[in-house]
């Protein structure tokens, strides 16, 4: 993702999204709902947002030049298999959301995305094939039995 700061300037975000935590000494795991962003000038990360749902094994695509990421599918908390969507964007600094925000950091806000054609998607990739078209490829697809003999095509 990239975001354009007060002065100007273009900054590249890298972001990270969900996922599973190893507590330490344990082998529990916990589900995340964090977004972090990497700082490639001082090489730290801070929390910028959150996901409406845990996601392990989710796929993203950068969408809207950049200036968006659309998180799909993935398992959530107890393995329970997801058929939402969520996309995470870069809240402006005049919005609400930083009333409280005393640092320049950049913050992430949540919209729902549109629900997948069946739950049970994780570990899968997506490829960006057209200006609105993408392709979810591979992956691990928990309820097999739903899935049928066509592909489903459906637009972001």
């Amino acid at each position: 993702m990239w975001h354009q700061d007060k002065d100007g300037n273009v900054k590249i975000l890298i972001v990270a999204c969900g996922g599973k935590i190893d507590l330490d000494d344990s082998s529990d795991e916990i589900d995340n709902v964090m977004c972090l962003l990497l700082n490639g000038d001082t090489h730290t990360t801070n929390n910028a947002g959150q996901l409406k749902s845990a996601r392990n094994g989710a796929a993203s695509l950068v969408l809207d030049n950049g200036k968006s990421l659309w998180i799909t599918g993935g398992s959530g908390v107890e393995d329970f298999t997801i058929d939402s969507t969520e996309y995470m964007k870069v809240a402006s600094k005049a919005s609400s959301t930083f009333a409280s925000v005393d640092d320049d950091s950049e913050r992430l806000i949540n919209e729902q995305g549109p629900h997948l054609p069946l739950a049970g998607m994780e570990q899968h990739c997506l490829v960006k094939v057209g200006p609105e078209i993408a392709m979810l490829i591979g992956g691990c697809f928990r309820g097999i039995s739903q899935l049928e003999d066509r592909p489903t095509v459906g637009k972001y």
